[in-house]
């Protein structure tokens, strides 16, 4: 981002306990001033001063990046980051803003969210073959004789008989 309005701010807001801004550096004078937490502003210098000035103000980054400022040891909650303007500068810049996560929570929830998705798979599996094997075995009631068998009348013997 690249602002030229005095007023002009980017505001961004995370979960986490650090915050890094990271940005290439220029061979001439460029800044951001930020503030965390409605903390102090603080003023960015982001001028390669290794390099050549350039005079006009105007040319290609002489660094690709570099980590300009940074916070840890935040409390892991919300923080809210507000990019802006510096008083009488010509412009702010916000190329890149790092927030690393914690390592434990995310392995936690890597290992949750396997048992879980485990759990369910086998349960489904479950489901389905339990099923199906109801679907193949006849339904009868144990005690349930069943029609009555047929009363048929017969006799053997060769043919009609008389009386």
């Amino acid at each position: 981002m690249l602002a030229n309005d005095s007023t002009a701010t980017a505001t961004f807001t995370f979960l986490g306990v650090a915050i890094y801004f990271s940005s290439p550096l220029w061979p001439y004078p460029v800044t951001s001033l930020v503030s965390l937490d409605s903390g102090i502003p603080i003023l960015l210098d982001l001028q390669d001063h290794n390099s050549t000035p350039v005079a006009n103000g105007m040319g290609a980054a002489t660094v690709n990046a570099k980590v300009s400022w940074g916070v840890t040891g935040l409390n892991n909650t919300n923080h809210t980051l507000v990019v802006s303007v510096g008083p009488s500068k010509p412009y702010a810049v916000l190329d890149t803003l790092i927030t690393p996560g914690l390592t434990s929570t995310a392995k936690l929830v890597i290992s949750l969210s396997s048992i879980l998705g485990s759990l369910v798979f086998a349960l489904t599996a479950f489901a389905i073959w339990f099923l199906a094997l109801r679907r193949r075995t006849p339904h009868h009631d144990p005690y349930d004789p069943g029609p009555p068998a047929p009363n048929f009348r017969f006799s053997w013997g060769s043919g009609p008989r008389a009386i």
